[in-house]
């Protein structure tokens, strides 16, 4: 499973749909009670979100649904993931980025020794984000006692 991928599963269709209403999206009536249908404000485009996680292919319409908000406001799709995730996961994209980035310059350049110790600390920090953004899910989830 790709990456992006395992960053989908951690959004909600709920905070997916959040995000795009604030951003002036309205929600239009539609025939299928599996996906809610969310318009732009200037009624140019509009993308479906699933209504239930359970659904077979949620992923899969969370994924269309994310790279075309992507394309709508000229931006990566890991720029939306990054809006709609918690820091530790956006940390976690950003040093995937860097970590792929860097790897086409190792497999270039295979006999700088400064690039390939750079990749591997890079990719030794990416193992430890993906430890500790389940842990930051779970703390973000505990009810705070007041």
């Amino acid at each position: 499973m790709t990456i992006q991928r395992k960053l989908l599963k951690k959004v909600s269709n709920e905070r997916l749909m959040n995000y795009l209403m604030d951003k002036g999206w309205t929600e239009e009536p539609f025939d299928r009670d599996e996906v809610i249908l969310l318009t732009t404000p200037d009624k140019k485009y509009d993308v479906l979100i699933p209504a239930e996680e359970f659904l077979v292919d949620y992923l899969d319409i969370m994924e269309h649904t994310i790279e075309t908000v992507a394309e709508i406001y000229d931006v990566s799709v890991h720029g939306v993931l990054s809006d709609l995730l918690s820091p530790p996961v956006t940390k976690l994209v950003a040093v995937h980025d860097i970590t792929e980035r860097l790897k086409v310059l190792v497999d270039l350049y295979s006999e700088d020794v400064v690039l390939k110790y750079a990749f591997e600390l890079l990719k030794e920090r990416e193992r430890l984000l993906e430890f500790v953004v389940p842990i930051c899910d779970v703390i973000n989830k505990t009810p705070v006692n007041e």
